[in-house]
């Protein structure tokens, strides 16, 4: 699709698992407090507006919807009201549908295709690209990061928690959190020494009984987007029918991620 699928679904992404290294206390607290924010929320909708710097430069209203642990789905609506790129996923699976040329892309929804189709690589599926833009760390039973450390600063305090992969000289993601609340403030992703994604959380506010952002920001070196919502609801039944990932009847052609695996008769 394009970057701007990119920037409206970037609302969080899931780091790769690291080999574990023995969090101090302070680390492995917080990590403690961040997976019973993340278990809290079961499903989440909202509307918001996606301003976009760059090439595609605009503004555009956006809806989204998540349920666990995989559902998601996002539209986007042009600047003069025309619907725009449909993104939604489901059972390991992906699609995305542009209602104005009426072409369908399916693929897995896994890392790579996440990757192709978004031109940002954060790593994980949808629904983890979701989560952290949502403010939650997907930190899934039974996967453990390596927290190589937990630095202190500011006040009021935020600490903030590095990965490194074995052998590395350099940390591959840092996270900086509010110590009291274990809330986000700001995410990044490095490859070596060089920051290629950053996500800055702002405006938390209650919904539904769990504090979320309200304004969030990414920057690479490629784009720039702010995101603020104007609703979101947390934790609310939503209907399935809006996370089917089966190609629209109205699509004229359906074609396969990556991209140059060229047509299929049925998206599969």
């Amino acid at each position: 699709m394009n970057k701007l699928l990119a920037l409206a679904l970037l609302w969080g992404a899931a780091a790769p698992a690291a080999d574990v290294t023995a969090p101090d206390d302070r680390a492995a607290a917080l990590l403690a407090r961040l997976a019973e924010r993340t278990a809290a929320v079961q499903s989440f909708r909202g509307r918001a507006t996606l301003t976009l710097a760059g090439e595609e430069a605009g503004t555009y209203a956006v809806a989204f919807g998540f349920a666990a642990p995989d559902r998601t789905r996002l539209e986007v609506t042009g600047p003069l009201g025309a619907p725009g790129p449909v993104l939604t996923a489901s059972g390991g699976r992906l699609l995305g549908y542009d209602p104005g040329t009426r072409v369908a892309v399916v693929g897995a929804d896994d890392h790579e295709t996440v990757a192709a189709a978004l031109g940002l690589d954060l790593g994980g599926s949808l629904a983890d690209v979701a989560a952290w833009l949502a403010g939650l760390a997907p930190l899934y039973e039974g996967q453990e990061l390596g927290v190589a450390a937990a630095e202190e600063e500011g006040e009021p305090a935020l600490v903030t928690l590095s990965w490194r992969r074995p052998g590395a000289a350099t940390p591959f993601q840092k996270l900086t959190l509010a110590a009291e609340t274990a809330e986000p403030r700001l995410y990044r992703r490095f490859e070596g020494a060089t920051c290629v994604a950053e996500i800055t959380y702002a405006d938390w506010r209650n919904a539904g009984g769990v504090r979320m952002p309200y304004a969030v920001t990414i920057k690479t070196d490629t784009l720039t987007a702010g995101i603020k919502a104007a609703k979101m609801d947390v934790n609310v039944a939503l209907d399935d029918a809006l996370f089917d990932t089966a190609p629209p009847s109205t699509a004229r052609e359906v074609v396969t991620w990556p991209l140059e695996g060229g047509a299929t008769d049925d998206g599969r």
